[in-house]
Parts: C-alpha cells; structure tokens; sequence
C-alpha cells in the first residue's frame, strides 16, 4: 500500500508539474498579449491624433488662411500614414484584424486626398469652392470611417487579449482543482504535501494579480488612471440607456487642453504628461461621484453627468474651468505651468444616440476653440 500510495503521489506530483508549467506558460503568454495590446491601442491612438491635426489644420487654414496651421496639417498627415503602416505590421499575425487594414488605409488616403484639395483650392484663391467640399461631407465621411475602423481594431484587440486572459484563468482554474485533489492524497505525505500546496498557491497569487493588471489596463488610461475610451463609451451607451428608461436628464462635456501643443514644444513631453494628470486629477476631485470622467485622447477628456440638466452641467464645467485656469502645474525642473480649458456641452435629447450627442458635444468644443478658448460652449 505503501508503494502504491508514493507511486501514485509522485504521478500527482508529475501531474502537478506539468499543469503549473503550463498555467506558468499561459500567463506568459497572457502578459505578451498585453504588451501586443497595448501597442496596438498606442498606435490607434497615434492614428486619431494624426487624423486631428490634419483636420484642425485644415479647418484653421480654411478659416484663416494662415500657413501656421499647415505645420500641424503636414506633421499629421505624415504620422497618419507611418501609423498605419506600423498598426499592418502589429497585426499581421491576427486574420480578422489584419483583413481590415487595407480598408483603413483606403479610408486614410480618400481624407488626406480630399483634405489636400480643400487646402488647393484655398491656396488657388477659390474659397467658396473650398469651403463648398467640406460642406459636402465627404471629407467628414471618411473621418467617421476611419474612426468606426480604428474602434472595430481596438475591440478585436481586446478580444483577443480577453480570450487569452480566458485561456489563463482556465489554466489556472485546472491547476487549483489539481491541488485540491492533491491535497487528499497528500495526507499520506503531509510535510511533502503542505510544502508543495504552499508553493502552488503563490504561483496562483501571482497569476491573479497579473489576471487584475490586465482588466485594470483594459479599463484605465494608463497615464491618467481614468476611464479610456472604450470604457468610457460603455458607460455612456449604460448612461443613454438608463435616461431613455426613466427620463432623466443626461449631459455630456468635452474639454480640450487650450494650446496643448505649445507646452509640449516648450517644455517637453513629461510636462505635457503632468498637465493631463493635473487637469484629470482636478476634474476627479470636483466632479460628482456619480459623473464618469475618462480621457478620449491626446489632451482630450469627456464627462458624463447622469441626471443633470444643461444648467447644472455648464456650471460645473465652469468651476472645473476656473479651477485649471488658476491652478499652477509643477514640472520636474521646478518650473510652474499655467494653462486653460475649452468645454464644448451637450445634453441627451428625443432622437439622439451616442453618436449625434458627442457630434454636438465636439461642434460645441470647436466653437469654444474659435471664440478665443478658456471658455464653456453650450451646443445648440
């Protein structure tokens, strides 16, 4: 009996090896998939804000005629191109994903070709002919193709992040069950058993908090700590569908770092980062606990305001405006940073949807912008 019962241990103890060997693999893998993830989401976001500069380019040109605003347009439209090439090498080994990108670059190209004619015409004295296209929307068509492709990519990304992360709770899962059946042969060899337990059972700590890190990164912009864009576009389609059934108030906000580009030039990017937190850490503190705050992008942020009427929601985005506008951000070098904030505010009504409410939000923003910034819009 005795032969038997250490002959059967040691194939637990095999057994046990091989299936925390491959628990072990599968985290590996799973925290692999994470850093391709999180390249993937870098880039696409590299690939909207590529995407801006060229629009707010070509509207500030388009507006003014001042070929200041070109720099961005030129910068963005080189960076919109090199992002796609890079986002094709990241998921060329993914089917689905890499299926969609010849259909992304089509759609990159289409706006960067209609862009250019807007900005030649401009430049061959025929305004009206220019303003005449942008009217026509096809320029803005693209946009939103490029953006519901940029979003489709991000959601595949997670996907296939999720699936991994699946795959490793599953291993893990096996692996417990393992050791719960371990633990009753191992009476016969307590000491043995009680070590080889103890062992597993780290080995499963460690797994449940990378498994945590993952959801956690999966949820947060990583700078800020705030919602990213796809939470927060969850929360807002939870948000929508909560007013529609009780016919409650929601608003929304968009702000906007006033001249965010010139801190980055003039002090460098950690100080831009610092002023992000700032603005994301100031917002947190004096907004509701209710109201959802998370960074859209770049210098970018959105605040959801469930059960809030206009009114209340402009007075809060004022607060938050004189807030930043006095709050001095320290950098590294001990200098201290001022900057401002542009709102653009818009409030769920009858026939609205995502879509149509962060559209008025941002035309709101893009007001702000134009009359002088440091400064809280109401759409119409």
């Amino acid at each position: 009996m005795a032969i038997v019962a250490s002959l059967l241990l040691a194939g637990l103890l095999v057994a046990a090896s091989v299936m925390t060997f491959d628990s072990t693999r599968e985290e590996a893998i799973a925290k692999a998939q994470e850093a391709a993830t999180r390249q993937v989401l870098t880039e696409t976001s590299a690939l909207k804000l590529a995407t801006l500069s060229v629009v707010r380019g070509e509207r500030g040109y388009l507006l003014t005629q001042d070929e200041l605003f070109l720099e961005p347009y030129l910068e963005g439209r080189i960076n919109a191109l090199k992002t796609v090439n890079r986002i094709e090498q990241l998921v060329a080994d993914y089917p689905a994903q890499a299926a969609r990108q010849p259909l992304l670059r089509a759609n990159v190209r289409e706006y960067l070709e209609s862009s250019a004619i807007v900005i030649n015409l401009m430049r061959e004295g025929s305004g009206e002919a220019a303003v005449d296209r942008v009217r026509s929307g096809l320029g803005r068509n693209a946009i939103e193709e490029i953006m519901g492709q940029i979003d489709l990519l991000e959601e595949e990304a997670h996907a296939i992040l999720e699936q991994r992360m699946q795959r490793a709770d599953a291993a893990a899962l096996r692996t417990h069950r393992f050791i719960e059946l371990l633990g009753l042969v191992g009476l016969l060899l307590l000491a043995v058993g009680s070590v080889f337990a103890m062992a597993l059972r780290r080995s499963l700590e460690r797994e449940a908090a990378a498994f945590d890190k993952i959801r956690r990164f999966a949820e947060t912009d990583e700078l800020t700590g705030l919602s990213n864009r796809r939470e927060l576009l969850r929360s807002l389609d939870r948000m929508i569908g909560a007013s529609k059934r009780s016919s409650r108030p929601l608003s929304i906000a968009i702000l906007d770092i006033d001249r965010f580009k010139r801190v980055n030039d003039t002090y460098g990017h950690p100080a831009g980062d610092e002023v992000i937190k700032a603005v994301g850490q100031v917002a947190t503190q004096m907004m509701r606990d209710q109201d959802v705050i998370g960074r859209l992008g770049g210098e970018e942020f959105v605040i959801i305001f469930p059960d809030c009427d206009t009114d209340a929601a402009l007075a809060a985005c004022e607060r938050l405006r004189s807030a930043i506008a006095g709050l001095p951000v320290l950098i590294e070098d001990g200098a201290a940073i001022t900057v401002t904030l542009s709102f653009g505010v818009s409030r769920f009504g009858k026939g609205d949807d995502r879509t149509s409410l962060i559209a008025r939000a941002d035309e709101a923003l893009y007001e702000a912008k134009e009359g002088g910034r440091d400064q809280v819009r109401l759409a119409a």
